[in-house]
């Protein structure tokens, strides 16, 4: 297809990371949907969500230490703001 760049392939410890974030996510939805409409676990799910879907376009490298051009800065954006909503949660949780 013209304009699509192609992406690298995950690797096995990035489709784990994948997996274990999306299960994440979907834990907490759950919690979320049946166990007491808390606002932190909807935080926690679509920051998991979103670290998810960063690691899904740009692997573990999403962070910002890829040195190609395939590098997608919406998804580097979005694991950033999900790292900062799954730890801010877990924070105000236990913490406050």
């Amino acid at each position: 297809m013209p304009g699509t760049a192609s992406r690298k392939e995950l690797t096995a410890g990035e489709k784990v990371f994948l997996g274990f974030a999306a299960v994440l996510s979907a834990i907490n939805l759950v919690d979320f949907m049946f166990y007491g409409w808390r606002f932190l676990d909807l935080v926690v799910a679509v920051g998991f969500a979103l670290i998810a879907y960063g690691t899904y376009r740009n692997g573990l490298t999403g962070f910002g230490r890829r040195n190609d051009k395939l590098v997608d800065r919406t998804a580097q954006y979005a694991s950033g703001i999900g790292v900062a909503m799954a730890l801010g949660a877990f924070v105000v949780e236990h913490l406050l």
